[in-house]
């Protein structure tokens, strides 16, 4: 297949080369005969020589539009025009190929010049905000012909003309865009490539002389990675989930190599994971940061070879990879690695007893460690000590260590300081722009300042990168609220059209809801896993369960199914044309979690939002007959609107809604909506079910 194969293009950061090497070896592994080529500004990553590129060709990036995302996408564009095939598959980086299918697509090109998937308006910024259809450039397959040149030619000169005029101020007028009222939205769909290909070539209409094909969705789908590593029908996925773990699965890749007999492809891999231990304070490249760290303050000493990939594994969560590995590992017992790792493994389910002993434990090993100090004082955080856990991350912190001054910046956001919280996040982020946590989190601190403005800005960008929108689209309502956009604002958080109340029927096997509801009380009320005001959770004066979307109840069970099919009628509901947030963020596929609340008196729900969902909701299991739809005070009605007054001012208009609940009903809203309950006047008790719809 020497005239056909597949081309990549990574530049500007190492974290494209790292996404173009697992995407290869996605590919080599089920079809290892076609051949792969890589072109990049990162010539020295160790990755470009690990064995699953058969070319490489070092290039020049592209510069001077502003913006170095933008200009990685100008330079695909530049390197498809060099392409050592005459049957080229051209992937995005972000990219996992799941079958050896992929070979027959470039016998498509019998038929064609060029071939594509068109781009679904859910997952798509380009596509949604401009309206139009357009295909997604994630995955172009194409003939090497002067025509084909030609096009590519054009849109590389339209690309360069749009991220020009992206530049200007005030913004020049493109007729293409000029249906859109906010120029900001104009100026970012100026950035993305696809705007250009649009005027070219579209599902709708084909501006050139080429015979265009277009592919089925799952030859490029753009839904979410699935959890359980079953692919179904994807062929090829192109997911923004995968861009953030890139470390994760390098590691996972070394440890099949090594199960494999490649052994030494896997101790590369292993390598090149462990010089990001720790991250250090600024953006280098990976040959940099090797000869940055002389001092044995910057580097990590792992006794075996063994050792380092069970730590590392262990680092990043993957306890199943860490155990094998520690069988082969010499005296882990007595390891400050070991310990430490054992400490992040204990915290990360929940055994905070568990992750100070371990922690401690490392701490006695290694006393001077960076990383011990940066694991114990998470640990410390997690209970509540603050004081001895800000010891502990300020030192971490002050060798490089990236987690702990993430969970510094936490910690001193929940001290309310606020100006040292949003200087450590925005550390954090100029290392790991992928970071999600530290980008959400650095709203509020931003917020607390009233650097509203800034929030605006920054909320827009993660929406276009979709990072974690629900987070985003709360924090932006706050920020539209205090800069007085009522009418971005209104639309943002339409109560009338977004908020749904629905009465649920009996399932089958009981007479009324009535009997339903009685039976669901004695089950939720002996659940054992209820927990009075349970840490980093809003409920108080009252019991909160853990997560019941698994219980074995039959009752529970019931109402988890209702709730899931009410999910379903929302997406269902939602227009094609939809151009709503909430809308077109509707998942593909999801999961539920699901919890109860029982409360007592003075028991309520402090101002939140449930940032890892899409669709949430309550069930109304038992109310007190005091709890009344005429009572001024509204106690125990849950109510929708202002978030915390550490954001608002006082003086600050928001919408309101509060609604009465009645034993029967579900509620349903977007996750991204500020909610709480106000007190419960009552001696009796309130029951109430909750769920998340989180995208899976």
């Amino acid at each position: 297949m020497q005239s056909c194969g597949v081309v990549y293009v990574a530049t500007k950061e190492d974290r494209y080369v790292e996404e173009a090497f697992l995407s290869a070896e996605s590919i080599k592994r089920v079809a290892p005969d076609i051949g792969i080529t890589l072109f990049t500004d990162r010539r020295q990553n160790p990755l470009c020589d690990v064995g699953c590129f058969d070319a490489v060709h070092e290039i020049e990036s592209v510069g001077g539009f502003g913006q170095a995302w933008s200009e990685g996408q100008l330079d695909r564009i530049v390197c498809l025009q060099r392409t050592p095939y005459d049957r080229t598959l051209n992937l995005d980086t972000d990219t996992r190929v799941y079958t050896p299918a992929v070979r027959d697509l470039f016998g498509i090109l019998d038929s064609c010049d060029l071939a594509m998937v068109e781009d679904p308006h859910e997952n798509s910024y380009a596509a949604a905000y401009s309206g139009r259809r357009m295909f997604n450039a994630g995955l172009i397959l194409y003939q090497r012909s002067d025509a084909v040149m030609d096009t590519l030619n054009t849109w590389e000169q339209r690309v360069r003309r749009n991220f020009s005029m992206a530049l200007v101020h005030p913004l020049p007028k493109v007729p293409e865009l000029e249906h859109i009222p906010a120029e900001d939205v104009r100026r970012k769909l100026l950035r993305i490539d696809q705007i250009a290909l649009m005027e070219i070539v579209s599902p709708d209409f084909n501006r050139t002389n080429l015979t265009v094909q277009q592919l089925g969705k799952y030859w490029n789908y753009r839904g979410a990675r699935p959890r359980d590593g079953k692919h179904g029908k994807i062929n090829i996925l192109h997911s923004d989930d995968l861009k953030s773990l890139t470390k994760h699965d390098i590691l996972r890749v070394a440890y099949d190599w090594r199960e494999e007999g490649r052994g030494a492809g896997a101790e590369l891999l292993y390598d090149y994971v462990g010089a990001y231990v720790p991250e250090v304070r600024k953006r280098e490249s990976w040959l940099s940061a090797i000869l940055r760290r002389k001092s044995h303050a910057m580097r990590e000493v792992w006794a075996t070879p063994e050792l380092k990939s069970v730590d590392l594994h262990l680092r990043y969560g993957q306890l199943k990879q860490a155990a094998f590995a520690l069988n082969k590992a010499v005296r882990p017992d007595t390891h400050a690695q070991i310990f430490a790792g054992q400490s992040r493994a204990a915290l990360a389910i929940g055994e905070i007893g568990e992750a100070l002993m371990y922690a401690a434990k490392a701490a006695e090993v290694a006393p001077k460690s960076g990383y011990v100090a940066s694991v114990q004082g998470a640990a410390l955080m997690a209970s509540g000590r603050l004081g001895e856990a800000e010891v502990c991350l300020t030192k971490a912190a002050s060798v490089g260590y990236l987690e702990a001054t993430r969970n510094l910046a936490q910690l001193w956001l929940a001290k309310y300081n606020d100006s040292k919280a949003a200087q450590a996040f925005s550390e954090v982020l100029a290392i790991n722009p992928a970071d999600a946590a530290a980008a959400n989190n650095l709203l509020p601190a931003l917020l607390a300042q009233r650097r509203d403005s800034e929030v605006i800005a920054r909320t827009d960008d993660m929406l276009l990168k979709n990072v974690r929108p629900t987070a985003a689209l709360a924090f932006k309502s706050i920020a539209l609220a205090e800069l007085g956009r009522g009418v971005e604002l209104d639309e943002l958080v339409n109560f009338d059209t977004l908020i749904s109340v629905e009465e649920l029927v009996a399932p089958k096997g009981f007479q009324s809801i009535a009997d339903f509801n009685r039976a669901l009380a004695a089950e939720l009320i002996n659940e054992r896993s209820l927990v009075y005001e349970p840490k980093a959770h809003t409920t108080r004066r009252g019991k909160q369960s853990g997560g019941l979307a698994n219980s074995p109840s039959l009752v529970i069970q019931a109402l988890n199914a209702q709730c899931i099919e009410a999910a379903k009628r929302r997406i269902a509901a939602i227009r094609a044309n939809s151009n709503h947030p909430f809308d077109r963020r509707a998942p593909r596929t999801y999961r539920l979690h699901s919890w109860a609340v029982v409360l007592g008196q003075e028991g309520h729900q402090t101002p939140h939002i449930h940032p890892d969902g899409w669709l949430s909701g309550v069930y109304y299991v038992e109310i007190p007959d005091d709890v009344k739809a005429d009572d001024l005070e509204r106690s125990g009605w849950l109510e929708f609107g202002r978030s915390d007054e550490r954001w608002h001012r006082k003086s600050t208009k928001t919408q309101s809604r509060t609604v009465f609940p009645r034993e029967g009903q579900l509620i349903t809203f977007p996750s991204y909506f500020w909610h709480s309950t106000r007190p419960l006047r009552s001696d009796r008790r309130r029951i109430s079910f909750a769920f998340d719809i989180m995208p899976a």
